[in-house]
């Protein structure tokens, strides 16, 4: 199916800055002028206090930035800390100028997912979408930058795909793996990780959430919270807080007890549960 739009539908016209001169102008593009970039200008400096002008600059190490004007709680500093670490660069002028440039005429479906998706990896770093692999309390919403740019590519992806989402899982599995069979593309995901020395809960949610994203996961990826609450039931209680017990096991390795546990839960549910559940499990239980 070729998507019918001559260019990205996600670009309409608003005139919310000059009435007198409205523009084309991308939804994305509003949003961060009114509130992302000016709450990055506001509250970012560089290590050992020294402070930076965004607006002098077209990239920044995230890795590099802290927090000053803002403190969080814990748990959602947690979060904020993790989604900070999975984008590579912070670069919206090049983001602008790619999505003001697109054209989808005569597209697959395939083509244009990729083309919004390596957009996406090329302003905003390789990993981008694993910061919405680990599910951690959010910050209030004013505050929730780097979220929201995961928001804003699902956005994207939704409107150019007419918010049919088996037709968007079809696209991107067709993207990033043309015509794999079901094993090769989740083999695909496993060997993307370096496993020589196990595999830690991280990674798991993180590949998990690949396997999920290709619609072959059969509900694993989302079974690891509730498991991984009663994986660590004395501890939680010992902390009362499960989101900060869950980040002490996070980048330790995942051991045969929890994916017995995972093994367990599928036998006692199997009725209701899809067998690519079982099949994903089995293939990343053996690759490790």
């Amino acid at each position: 199916m070729n998507v019918q739009a001559a260019v990205n539908p996600y670009i309409y016209q608003v005139g919310q800055f000059d009435r007198n001169d409205p523009r084309l102008m991308t939804y994305s593009e509003f949003i961060a002028k009114s509130d992302f970039q000016a709450e990055l200008d506001k509250r970012i400096s560089v290590v050992d206090g020294e402070e930076i002008d965004l607006s002098k600059i077209d990239r920044i190490d995230p890795t590099k930035m802290e927090w000053y004007t803002v403190e969080f709680e814990p748990d959602v500093e947690l979060g904020v800390k993790y989604m900070r670490g999975c984008f590579d660069v912070i670069d919206d002028s090049k983001y602008y100028k790619l999505t003001a440039a697109e054209d989808f005429t005569g597209m697959s479906d395939a083509a244009v997912y990729k083309k919004i998706y390596e957009k996406y990896q090329y302003s905003y770093g390789k990993n981008f979408y694993y910061a919405a692999a680990i599910n951690y309390p959010l910050p209030p919403s004013d505050y929730d930058d780097y979220h929201r740019l995961i928001r804003q590519f699902d956005k994207e992806v939704s409107a150019a795909f007419g918010g049919d989402d088996e037709r968007i899982k079809a696209a991107r599995r067709k993207a990033l793996y043309g015509n794999m069979s079901d094993y090769d593309v989740r083999q695909k995901i496993i060997e993307s990780y370096d496993l020589s020395d196990g595999l830690t809960f991280r990674e798991l949610y993180q590949m998990t959430f690949d396997i999920w994203k290709a619609g072959l996961d059969g509900g694993l990826h989302n079974r690891l919270d509730d498991l991984f609450y009663d994986f660590s039931t004395a501890d939680s209680r010992a902390n009362c807080n499960n989101i900060l017990t869950r980040e002490r096991y996070l980048d330790t390795n995942v051991g045969s007890y929890y994916f017995d546990q995972l093994e367990r839960f599928y036998n006692g549910h199997k009725a209701n549960i899809l067998s690519e559940y079982y099949t994903a499990l089995c293939q990343i239980r053996e690759s490790v």
